[in-house]
Parts: structure tokens; sequence; C-alpha cells
């Protein structure tokens, strides 16, 4: 008799379990559904669509040439301009600092002006431009150091500059492309989420509460839920790329500097760069872009908030500065 009671339980137990049981559809339990579901959104929708390769092996192309020509400065400025141990370090200390800063000015640019695929362009253009000019100062048989000198703080001000506005827009213009991609799914997968809901009434009826709690529809929570999932998934490939150029380029440009010199090692930096933006520009038609400023919440806007509220505290707690800085009331 208990025996009996036990078989009884469980039965109903596993009849009332929303998971374990078969969908009113018959196709299965609601794990498999869900799975299939899941599976058939990612073979309809994939991530790694060609405009997000091209993104990212660019990315990997400009990290290359970004590692790649740091990898050997130190060596350049010694051996080949004759600066002494501090000078160089010196040196390669200010380039660093340079490359670091400028994303400050590149993100004001695609905020503001360009927008991002501009900015990404027009920088990668002066990256190329710095590249060629560092290559030609290595290259070159010079017998003025003052003259290679010069060359070569050029083309390094020229590649700071490029990769300041590479470096700031690039990971978010990739995350646009994926989060603003147009669902396939929506329309041929209704049936299967109808059977999942259906056998789950507890979980449809939590999902709704949830949406008439936020104001929001439930197709739009899954469609932001899904893109969510995506732009995590794109800066999983993005930093594999980025960590694969960097790796790269530190192991084989030293290898190329020490064969056949420092024009050869740089040069290697310079044709994955035009590598980089030749793909990158090759998708400009298909890519989705963002207006500047359409969100309203731009770093330049919020510069001059912020310079704004500093002339109103300034004007009011002291007098003296309207005699001296009349220029600075505010409007």
């Amino acid at each position: 008799m208990v025996k009996n009671h036990v078989a009884q339980y469980s039965k109903l137990d596993t009849a009332s379990d929303p998971l374990s049981r078969r969908s009113s559809s018959g196709g299965g339990t609601i794990i498999d559904n869900v799975a299939k579901s899941t599976r058939k959104n990612e073979e309809q929708n994939p991530i790694l669509t060609p405009v997000v390769w091209c993104i990212l092996v660019a990315e990997t192309g400009e990290r290359f040439a970004y590692f790649g020509f740091r990898a050997i400065l130190v060596l350049f400025f010694v051996q080949a301009l004759e600066y002494d141990e501090n000078e160089a370090i010196a040196n390669y200390a200010y380039t660093t600092c340079l490359a670091y800063f400028s994303p400050l000015l590149g993100a004001l640019l695609a905020d503001g002006q360009f927008g991002r695929f501009k900015t990404i362009l027009y920088c990668g253009i002066l990256y190329i431009v710095g590249l060629a000019v560092l290559t030609f100062a290595a290259w070159g048989d010079w017998e003025d150091l003052g003259w290679k000198r010069f060359m070569t703080v050029l083309g390094l001000v020229l590649v700071c500059l490029g990769t300041g506005g590479i470096k700031p827009c690039v990971s978010a213009f990739g995350a646009d492309q994926v989060a603003l991609q147009k669902t396939t799914t929506s329309k041929s997968s209704s049936h299967d989420d109808r059977a999942i809901h259906g056998s789950i009434p507890a979980m449809e009826a939590m999902i709704k509460e949830e949406s008439a709690a936020v104001n929001l529809p439930e197709s739009t929570m899954d469609d932001e839920n899904e893109a969510s999932q995506r732009v995590r998934a794109f800066f999983a490939y993005f930093y594999f790329c980025i960590n694969v150029g960097a790796v790269l380029s530190i192991a084989l440009v030293p290898i190329v500097r020490g064969f056949a010199g420092f024009g050869p090692a740089f040069s290697l930096s310079l044709w994955f760069m035009i590598i980089a933006i030749t793909l990158f520009a090759s998708k400009q038609t298909q890519y989705h872009h963002v207006v500047p400023g359409e969100d309203g919440t731009t770093l330049s806007m919020t510069l001059r908030l912020c310079w704004w509220l500093m002339r109103q505290n300034l004007w009011r707690q002291h007098p003296f500065i309207r005699r001296f800085f009349p220029l600075l009331e505010p409007g």
C-alpha cells in the first residue's frame, strides 16, 4: 500500500512540474522546446555576420599595428635615433601618454560631429599616414639625424591621434551592429513561443505581470533581452581579437626587426593597418549608422553642461569675476 501511494505521488509531482511536462503541441518537454528555440534563433540570427567579421578583423589589424611598432620603439630610439637610455624611455612614455589621452578627442569628434563610422575611417587614414611617415624615417638613409628624429616624432604624433579616434569608437560601433540587427525569428518562431508559453501558464502570468509593471509589451522585453545577449557575445569576440592582435604583433615584429631591420618591421604594422581600414570601409553601406547626439548623452553635451554650471556658481559666489571676466557671464 505504501508503495502504491509513493508511486501515485511521484506521478502527480511529475505531472505538476511545468518543466517536465509535455507541451500542448506534443513536441517534447518544455526544456527541449526552449533549447530548440534558442538554437533556431542562433542559426537564423548569427552574431558573426560579414559586417561584424569586418569589424573584428579590423580591430585585430589595428591592435597588431599599435602593439607592433611599440614593441621595438625603445630600441629604435636608442639604435637608430641615438638617444640615450633615459631619453628613449621618456620618449616612449610620452608616446604612450598621448595615445591614451587622444581617445578623449576622438570621443568628442564622434559624439558631436562626425559619428562613429566617419571618426574611425578618418582617424584610420591618419593612422596609416603616421605609420607611413614612421616607416619612411626608419627605412631611409638619413645623413641629418635631426631630420630623422623630426620625421619620427611627426609619425608618432599622427599615429597616436589616429588610434585616439579608433579606440573609443570601434567597440561601440560594433555593438551597434549586433544590437540594431533586425531579427528574423520573431514571426517564424511564434508557433514555438505559443507552445512554450501555453505549457507554462505560471511562467506566462509572471512575464505578463512584469511587463505590465514597467509598461512594456512582452515583445519589447524579448527584443531587448536578445539584443543584450548579442552585445555580450560580441564583446567576448571583440576582446579575444584584441588579445590575438597584441600577442601576434609582440611575437612577430621583433623577429622581423632582428632579421630585416626597423624599416621592414614598421612596414609590417603599416600593411596590417591598411588591410584593417580597407576591410572596415568595404562594408560602409551595410552598417547601422547612429546619428551623433540623437540619444542626448554625448560627451560634448556633458562637458558643455558642466561648463555652464561652473559659470553659474562662479558668477553668483564670486562678484569680482563679473568685473575681470565679463565673458564668463552665463547666457
